[in-house]
């Protein structure tokens, strides 16, 4: 026995580990151009000036800078609701809405408060989900994303992976890291899978609103019905552009309430909210009025980031080595290396980095139908994925 806990130390998260090999590289006096995380404030976008003036009022205006309620403050909570109803036609009941510390402490408490069991994660996808699930020793099956589809979900296999102890499928719409969209159709197959079955759909809806081409994201909880048991997580992060603010949500359809075990793991949900206190009071209030502002910001949002995928994808398809689909949402590409010597994806990543200094990330730190793929954000100006262009292109020539 150890002080260690091995759950602990097999945790990977290649977005944030690359990190760690590009600072020895930026040692060496290389720039480092950033394309591994999805944060649109680290570059030419900026959170909304209504938003910061509603989180200023809260501060100083209002004095809530006290401890919220660990569920969540009401009017958040109200506010919450009202979108749901407002953009996707669904009824929640506030009290079945918990507000956390960004979506990933959602994640965090789901997987505590599941029982022994198997759970379902798209492949590729984020890797929040295999961390934590790593963490608390749940055994994780990858269903695929149909990368000839433009990464929709495999439903057959589902249907082939599930079984009694099966505890959820996670649905991740827009899908990150691929900016696949889940058409309704798809969607409704996995809610009807996951009914007959008898386990839960977690809907990860954070892109909800970054989609292109007419892409149909429509929430699970609208398609599948209330009545299904569904968790949606969502948040400020993606839409709102306030990575740093930290606060997401997560809701309870009705089907969860009236379900006699996974009622017991929203109660498990509710005991872990209560264990560290609240999320952040001010930012709550903030978005709560935020919310009824109806994302002014957001068409304007989406027309940039078509505009740099768009240029993107073209440029990367105009290199040999690379085939790219323009993904319909969220805002990341996730090309196919096609050139027999970097298959391995993440030496591919690894040994860019180190000469060009452009920082991707692999394709397999998404889970193992990554392979021979990278990420990249679509977050930076033109001119500086042109600049990105060139330099993947000259790392071929020169290797």
């Amino acid at each position: 026995m150890g002080k260690v806990s091995e759950r602990a130390t097999a945790i990977k998260y290649a977005i944030r580990d690359l990190v760690v090999a590009a600072n020895e590289v930026k040692k060496g006096g290389k720039e480092i151009i950033h394309l591994n995380i999805g944060d649109p404030l680290q570059y030419d976008f900026e959170t909304p000036e209504y938003f910061k003036r509603y989180l200023v009022e809260a501060v100083v205006e209002k004095n809530i800078n006290s401890y919220a309620p660990s569920e969540g403050l009401p009017m958040l909570r109200e506010a919450i609701a009202w979108r749901e109803k407002e953009y996707w036609g669904v009824n929640v009941d506030p009290e079945n809405i918990i507000v956390t510390t960004g979506v990933s402490e959602a994640v965090q408490m789901l997987a505590f408060s599941f029982g022994a069991g198997n759970i379902l994660l798209p492949g590729p996808g984020y890797p929040s989900y295999s961390g934590y699930f790593t963490l608390t020793g749940h055994e994780i099956r990858e269903y695929p994303l149909l990368s000839d589809e433009n990464w929709i979900p495999d439903v057959d296999a589902i249907a082939r992976l599930s079984d009694k102890d099966t505890l959820a499928v996670v649905l991740i719409n827009p899908n990150n890291p691929t900016g696949g969209v889940a058409p309704p159709s798809v969607v409704e197959e996995i809610g009807e899978i996951a009914q007959e079955k008898d386990f839960l759909i977690v809907s990860d809806e954070i892109y909800d609103l970054i989609t292109f081409d007419n892409a149909q994201m429509i929430s699970t909880q609208k398609v599948v019905g209330t009545d299904a048991p569904i968790i949606t997580f969502n948040g400020i992060s993606k839409t709102m552009l306030a990575t740093g603010w930290r606060l997401g949500w997560m809701i309870a359809s009705d089907g969860v309430i009236r379900h006699s075990e996974y009622k017991r793991v929203w109660e498990a949900i509710q005991k872990e909210s209560r264990v560290r206190l609240s999320a952040n009071a001010p930012v709550q209030y903030a978005t709560a009025k935020a919310l009824y502002e109806k994302y002014p910001h957001i068409e304007e949002f989406n027309k940039k980031l078509k505009e740099r995928r768009d240029f993107f994808v073209k440029r990367l398809n105009e290199l040999e080595q690379i085939e790219c689909s323009p993904p319909p949402g969220a805002f990341y590409v996730f090309p196919k290396i096609v050139d027999e010597r970097y298959k391995d994806d993440q030496k591919f990543v690894l040994e860019l980095l180190r000469e060009t200094g452009v920082l991707f990330v692999f394709g397999s730190g998404f889970g193992k139908y990554g392979k021979s793929h990278f990420r990249s954000v679509l977050l930076p100006p033109i001119d500086q994925l042109e600049k990105t262009i060139e330099l993947v292109e000259n790392f071929f020539a020169n290797n």
